[in-house]
């Protein structure tokens, strides 16, 4: 719940939640963000959680102070954004609604410095704005808060591979070296570094899916981050979808469902990808 001028009561509760409470420093961290509308209640007017509508922002008190992020901050400076209006017709959600969205906590763009430079406790605390109302005239802004969580940042011991991470892409290209990234597979494959490198190469959409898929592959074979799991899954199904290898890609898709980690969003996903997988073996 919360509060806002003119407004008593937001009938809206909004989770924070992560996948993993320790994290090496300079890691990325994945963020659940949860929205539910309370039993008994109604919920009329609009909200929205997506990052790139930017009507939200996360609080985070770490070893060096107190970094208040807007949820644009969290995308890439390049990603199309614009603030979202509240529509002329509002939303109804009744008691019992829920949705969420996770997201990547890991840069600020504006400073460029990681998140979690320093290794000690961070507590995150997000909030979004949300309009309550039944028409664009009469709405009455209000912000609602979500619990806080508390995530421990261990030092690394693996300097190398690191500073490997740190590197930017750019620095390798222009001096000629091995892309830094590829560098990292080269050396402690096994490395917590070495799987977020594995999963950001696969996004690359310039590089065959054959190769993308045994990135995949190789993550989930190894030892590969709880929180980066269930997306890994979902990834491979897709491409391997793409690739008409239908009973792979349902295989992959499958374990998702199994998955305690995996948000309920993203299991929805898989059972999409599983159904369009069975429907062209069907036929």
């Amino acid at each position: 719940m919360a509060q806002g001028e003119g407004v008593d009561q937001v009938p809206l509760q909004l989770r924070l939640a992560t996948i993993t409470d320790t994290i090496g420093v300079c890691e990325p961290l994945r963020l659940v963000l949860t929205a539910t509308v309370p039993e008994g209640e109604t919920l009329t007017g609009w909200y929205i959680l997506d990052p790139a509508g930017g009507r939200g922002n996360l609080t985070i008190r770490g070893p060096d102070g107190e970094l208040r992020l807007g949820f644009p901050e969290l995308l890439d400076p390049e990603t199309s954004w614009e603030l979202s209006v509240p529509p002329k017709t509002p939303l109804t959600r009744e008691g019992g609604y829920s949705e969420g969205v996770d997201m990547w906590l890991m840069y600020q763009f504006r400073t460029s410095r990681f998140v979690f430079e320093e290794p000690g406790e961070y507590v995150i605390q997000a909030r979004i704005a949300v309009f309550l109302g039944r028409n664009l005239d009469d709405y009455k802004a209000a912000n609602v808060v979500s619990n806080e969580i508390t995530v421990r940042v261990e030092d690394s011991d693996q300097r190398g591979t690191l500073r490997l991470w740190q590197t930017p892409q750019q620095v390798g290209a222009f001096l000629g070296a091995r892309p830094p990234l590829a560098a990292l597979l080269e050396g402690d494959g096994s490395s917590a570094y070495a799987s977020y490198a594995r999963w950001a190469l696969s996004a690359d959409e310039a590089t065959p899916i054959a190769e993308r898929v045994a990135l995949l592959r190789d993550l989930l074979a190894g030892d590969c981050p709880a929180q980066l799991a269930d997306l890994a899954f979902l990834r491979i199904a897709g491409l391997l979808l793409e690739e008409k290898d239908y009973a792979a890609s349902r295989d992959y898709a499958n374990q998702v469902l199994d998955l305690d980690t995996a948000p309920l969003w993203r299991k929805e996903e898989a059972r999409k990808l599983i159904a369009a997988a069975e429907a062209r073996l069907a036929n």
